[in-house]
């Protein structure tokens, strides 16, 4: 079902955690810090990265910042005890794909990694149905084939979610679209974000998209609707 690598410090719930994943089927290693972490990815390969920010040593927001800086691309769930929105911020716009507070519910924990499982899954397969398709817009480029994306040609990592996004926003540019709309169509069956969750993408993907001194974004408000994308956007085929 899955390979998944769980990296908490906590070993209590660490060994919770082995059972209670194996028992629905994923097969799952553990490390307690980001030395053992490296040592695991090094020497085999996973699906999902569940990853504590708590962590001796370099925390799981260095962590992921590190990894996403050496070009991994493995999808992250982030696990908190604090309550303060800045962690979740920070490990998002660091490239989580996704975050969950201590104490959590170990079955939302599963329908989580199982929507991000699913959008990796449904991604990999709608890029192979479309073929080596690019949108270009302003200086940047996104190749959906080989989830390239890329500015002035200097790469730029997107986590699955804001890949998603933004590829929904490329294929309808110019057409206002409702938060509910975007909420359904990156919806999995066993997990849906919910509003806030897409307009914090949308916040990401403007601090990408947008220059610092510019006038509007582009990605725009529609008051009382939802978003707008209204760069003009050219799809070709990549080379």
């Amino acid at each position: 079902m899955g390979r998944i690598l769980l990296v908490d410090d906590d070993v209590r719930l660490s060994g919770l955690l082995f059972r209670f994943l194996g028992e629905q089927g994923f097969d799952v290693k553990v490390a307690g810090n980001g030395r053992d972490m490296y040592r695991l990815l090094d020497g085999h390969t996973f699906d999902l990265l569940i990853l504590d920010i708590n962590l001796p040593g370099d925390d799981g927001l260095v962590l992921c910042r590190q990894l996403r800086q050496r070009g991994s691309r493995i999808p992250i769930i982030m696990l908190t005890a604090r309550g303060e929105d800045a962690d979740r911020i920070n490990g998002l716009e660091l490239g989580a794909d996704d975050y969950l507070t201590k104490p959590f519910n170990p079955r939302e924990l599963v329908a989580r990694m199982r929507a991000v499982l699913r959008r990796q899954t449904a991604s990999a397969m709608a890029l192979h149905e479309v073929g080596s398709v690019c949108y270009h817009f302003g200086p940047f480029v996104l190749d959906v084939k080989q989830r390239i994306f890329q500015r002035d040609g200097e790469s730029i990592h997107l986590s699955s979610g804001e890949f998603a996004l933004l590829r929904l926003f490329l294929a309808e540019a110019g057409q206002p679209l409702t938060r509910q709309q975007l909420v359904l169509r990156m919806a999995s069956r066993e997990h849906q974000p919910d509003q806030r969750a897409v307009d914090m993408l949308v916040s990401r993907l403007r601090k990408r998209l947008d220059e610092p001194a510019a006038h509007e974004s582009m990605i725009r408000t529609v008051r009382g609707v939802g978003y707008v994308f209204v760069a003009d956007v050219v799809r070709v085929s990549c080379a």
